[in-house]
């Protein structure tokens, strides 16, 4: 299947609207690595931890498709960095504090299905750990749970930046990303 993912990717037209809105979410996610400053300055690597829901079947399928294209595109890294998506399940029981620790990770990246109370845990992890966090809804950035949201629009992806959370999770941003953002919520 991955052979087949690498075809499409040297041939967008024959990817699906579902794929194609994936693939513009992942070049969207680099270009706010690219200007994220702590990324740049203080990491040899940038691993994302994709938060979902387990056993929840579209936030599963969400997160095989968003993993997938990741690996395919990504493959080079980015400035010379690595880039890794490990995806990070979230189901009754789960300490979401150890997982996301025992991960590793420096990105949060929170994807479907996670309840409120599971939100504010990842946000306080990201909060403490003072990393970037990135949303798939705009209501998760809009409610400072993400400082950053990608968000499907109909055929292309909104990136809307959240400045009070940004500050919060220190995060540092060069001031061209503000200018690629779709909303920046002040």
């Amino acid at each position: 299947m991955q052979g087949d993912h690498a075809k499409m990717m040297s041939h967008p037209e024959k990817m699906d609207d579902h794929m194609m809105v994936h693939h513009e979410h992942i070049k969207t996610m680099e270009r706010v690595f690219r200007y994220d400053r702590n990324l740049a300055e203080n990491t040899d690597a940038i691993k994302v931890g994709y938060l979902y829901k387990l056993n929840n079947a579209e936030a599963e399928e969400d997160m095989n498709a968003m993993v997938m294209m990741s690996k395919t595109m990504v493959e080079g890294g980015l400035s010379g960095k690595d880039i890794s998506f490990d995806p990070i399940g979230i189901g009754p029981g789960s300490n979401l504090s150890d997982q996301l620790a025992e991960a590793g990770i420096n990105v949060v990246y929170i994807g479907y299905g996670l309840s409120k109370n599971e939100l504010n845990d990842a946000k306080e992890f990201a909060a403490r750990k003072k990393l970037l966090t990135i949303g798939s809804t705009s209501e998760q950035t809009e409610e400072g749970i993400t400082t950053v949201g990608i968000v499907a629009n109909k055929d292309k992806v909104d990136l809307i930046i959240n400045l009070k959370t940004a500050e919060e999770l220190a995060a540092n941003f060069d001031p061209r990303l503000y200018r690629l953002a779709d909303n920046v919520i002040r």
